[in-house]
């Protein structure tokens, strides 16, 4: 169930892509890529925006953006270590009006089972 080989295969039909913590975390180029481009769902650090502007200002891939707080600087949230079983707690130090992914990952869930 490897995301890079399903995405690779062709055997998705979407693709959600969060990423608050740094505009350098792109999505997969397959997830992209031209006549395979998949409808994609970015919740994404404000400044990841910019690599999506053509030349004449419109909004190339992703489908959808939605610009969220980072968690830790204006938001609150937790960080996982890979090594081991450690969380760390973080709390926000500046405030913004961005949503954070909680909370915009809430609304979807409720719009979805609204829908259903």
């Amino acid at each position: 169930h490897g995301a890079r080989r399903l995405l690779e295969a062709g055997a998705v039909d979407g693709l959600l892509w969060v990423s608050s913590f740094s505009p350098d975390l792109m999505p997969p180029a397959g997830a992209m890529a031209g006549d395979r481009a998949l409808p994609l769902v970015v919740l994404g650090h404000p400044a990841m925006a910019a690599a999506w502007r053509s030349a004449d200002g419109t909004l190339r891939p992703p489908r959808v953006f939605i610009a969220v707080s980072a968690p830790g600087v204006s938001a609150p949230g937790q960080l996982f270590r890979s090594d081991g079983g450690i969380v760390l707690n973080l709390k926000p130090f500046m405030p913004t009006p961005l949503p954070s992914v909680a909370d915009v990952a809430s609304r979807i869930l409720r719009r979805l089972e609204a829908g259903a």
